[in-house]
């Protein structure tokens, strides 16, 4: 199995945020913060959940590597790919599985701009704690995933990117 380095991942992560941002940037003020599928997310809140995930990932990877193994252990088995881990994500929400209480954004009104330059920021920051990780402790080191269990760094990374795209898809469809 070809596992992805450091630089393929952030090229990953780069090839589905562009998109987003472009995407999140043709939306009115208006319609950022409107309900405009009913039992649905408003788009303000999709860009809330993204942020609320990926900052505890920045988090972890900013602790030291030994917090981090006491907390989590090391992962002590093959990667999974990309593919592997998107369809062990899609089984999970197929079969009922729901973010945590945590990454549930609020109801309430958010700041577009503000919104969108923060998600830009934890995204960028996530890029930039891979470039300083050394390849083998991306793959050595793991975190726990709600519903995917232990990751390890690389596969939270790769999560990340399905994360990310999945969100933007219920954009595109729903508005």
């Amino acid at each position: 199995m070809n596992i992805e380095n450091s630089t393929a991942l952030i090229q990953r992560l780069e090839i589905v945020v562009a998109p987003l941002y472009d995407w999140l940037d043709t939306q009115s003020k208006d319609r950022f913060n409107a309900n405009l599928v009913e039992g649905k997310w408003t788009i303000a809140q999709h860009v809330d959940h993204l942020i609320k995930s990926v900052q505890p990932i920045n988090q972890a990877m900013n602790m030291p590597k030994l917090g981090l193994r006491t907390m989590f252990g090391k992962c002590k088995r093959a990667e999974m790919s990309y593919e592997t881990i998107s369809d062990r994500y899609k089984a999970e929400l197929a079969a009922g599985g729901k973010a945590p209480k945590t990454f549930i954004p609020k109801s309430r009104e958010f700041e577009q701009e503000k919104s969108i330059q923060k998600l830009k920021e934890v995204m960028s920051t996530l890029n930039e704690n891979i470039r300083k990780w050394n390849e083998a402790d991306l793959s050595k080191y793991q975190l726990p995933h709600p519903l995917l269990g232990k990751l390890s760094i690389r596969e939270m990374m790769l999560f990340t990117a399905i994360h990310t795209a999945h969100h933007f898809k219920a954009l595109k469809d729903n508005y």
